[in-house]
């Protein structure tokens, strides 16, 4: 026999067909299975959620903590932004301070007048605390742990160069000078700031990061700074 009839309330006789009764079991113990797997993804979406969350909220305050703290200090010639992807952002601004540029021409070396103004930033850094990361953040640190996730801080330290091609013994091309000018900041912070080696990544970029109008030489002599958290999967260095 290949139909099979169902008699329903004793009024309504239904047949179905064995090969169409065999169809709609699939499909129900497919739907089964799929909304199954789909409450699977919905409960790992939740659980990875609020470790990136937690970690886009101390990226966040990190920013509003050093911005605070440059308004405290009135550091006018100082400019916080916050980044997407790079944390926060601190560079130092010449147009606006009324003093000459950070860099001469060709040299890793601070000019005088902006010596002191850099003794004002590591004055900023140590005011963040940052040393205590790990405790001041302890309540949204606690679920990226829990979730198998370890977090670091890191200042990255980006030197720049204008476009004029650079070369001499000391500095072969841009890319030398640049990177001398990120150490030379990078060693200002950590001799005064107090600061671990490990806390502190330099980069030299040439020429081929240009703020603004790259024949603006004096602007595209620049050092970048960048406050950054680093989220990555416990046993894997950040």
């Amino acid at each position: 026999m290949n139909n099979l009839q169902v008699r329903l309330n004793n009024k309504v006789t239904i047949t179905f067909d064995r090969e169409s009764l065999w169809l709609m079991t699939y499909i129900s113990l497919f739907s089964t299975l799929l909304a199954f797997f789909m409450l699977s993804l919905n409960m790992l979406n939740i659980e990875t959620a609020t470790p990136k969350r937690n970690f886009q909220k101390i990226q966040h305050q990190l920013y509003l903590q050093t911005k605070a703290t440059k308004e405290k200090l009135g550091l006018d010639w100082l400019n916080v932004e916050e980044t997407l992807t790079k944390g926060t952002r601190l560079t130092i601004s010449t147009s606006n301070s009324g003093q000459p540029e950070l860099f001469l021409l060709g040299s890793e070396k601070l000019t005088p007048q902006w010596q002191s103004n850099l003794y004002s930033l590591v004055i900023l850094i140590e005011r963040l605390n940052l040393a205590q990361f790990d405790t001041n953040f302890a309540t949204l640190l606690a679920p990226i742990q829990a979730a198998g996730y370890k977090t670091s801080l890191r200042l990255l330290i980006e030197g720049h160069t204008d476009a004029q091609p650079m070369h001499s013994a000391k500095f072969p091309s841009n890319w030398e000078l640049s990177t001398a000018r990120a150490l030379q900041i990078e060693q200002l912070l950590e001799t005064k700031a107090n600061l671990p080696p490990s806390y502190f990544a330099i980069a030299g970029l040439g020429s081929f990061r240009p703020k603004g109008d790259i024949n603006d030489y004096q602007k595209n002599r620049r050092i970048e700074i960048y406050i950054t958290a680093q989220m990555s999967p416990k046993g894997i260095a950040p």
